[in-house]
């Protein structure tokens, strides 16, 4: 379930990397990729793996925190060297 997570996690930053932005309302990238990682919780099957012990995304600088969603924001320098 980790490994299926962070590939899912991989998926939805490369794809909020490269979505166009929007011209009636401009979004962060960010939120496009904690608003695709929320969708793709829903759709886990928790009856078969459980509910998913986190959700966050990483991000390429910034503050670590939690949102109020519960979505943890992970600056890549946090990662290590």
């Amino acid at each position: 379930m980790v490994l299926m997570l962070a590939v899912r996690l991989a998926a939805v930053l490369a794809a909020s990397l490269v979505a166009p932005p929007s011209a009636a309302q401009p979004v962060s990238r960010n939120e496009n990729g904690v608003r695709s990682l929320l969708r793709f919780a829903e759709r886990v099957d928790t009856s078969r793996c459980g509910r998913p012990a986190a959700l966050g995304v990483i991000v390429h600088s910034g503050y670590a925190h939690t949102r109020p969603d519960g979505v943890a924001v992970i600056p890549a320098g946090a990662l290590g060297p």
